[in-house]
């Protein structure tokens, strides 16, 4: 039996070997543009989006990749894609404040008390430079 004479490896391969390609590919691609667009909104986080994903995989019946997989191959697309929002700064310009996080304990070295206090974080955008104070909390 005579070849065709545009016949490729890959074909060949394919006609010898059916089976080889079959669990080539087992999981759903997530849908990147999407992900990068839901990041945007406030309160959306990658965990989020990827039990979204998941469940919608198992709903389909398809096998979906597991967390760490998701993340990696969506940061790998955020940079192939240069899918980045930048924000330009002119020194002095602006200053971004925020308290950080939960209230975190205080210790009293001299009568082993125990207190709150919350974190106040401040950072120059342009620079970088930070400035952090702790602030107690007052009992009342």
């Amino acid at each position: 039996m005579a070849l065709d004479d545009d016949i490729t490896n890959a074909d060949l391969e394919q006609m010898f070997f059916p089976d080889k390609y079959k669990s080539a590919c087992l999981y759903v691609e997530p849908d990147y543009p999407y992900i990068h667009r839901e990041l945007a909104k406030r309160g959306v986080t990658l965990t989020l989006l990827w039990e979204e994903y998941r469940r919608e995989c198992y709903d389909e019946g398809k096998k979906p990749y597991m967390f760490t997989q998701f993340g990696e191959k969506y940061r790998k697309c955020a940079r192939v894609t240069k899918a980045t929002m930048r924000i330009q700064h002119k020194p002095g310009d602006a200053i971004e404040v925020d308290w950080a996080g939960d209230t975190i304990p205080i210790f009293d070295s001299v009568t082993g008390e125990q207190s709150k206090a919350y974190l106040f974080v401040a950072v120059l955008p342009c620079s970088y430079f930070a400035y952090a104070e702790v602030c107690s909390v007052s009992a009342r």
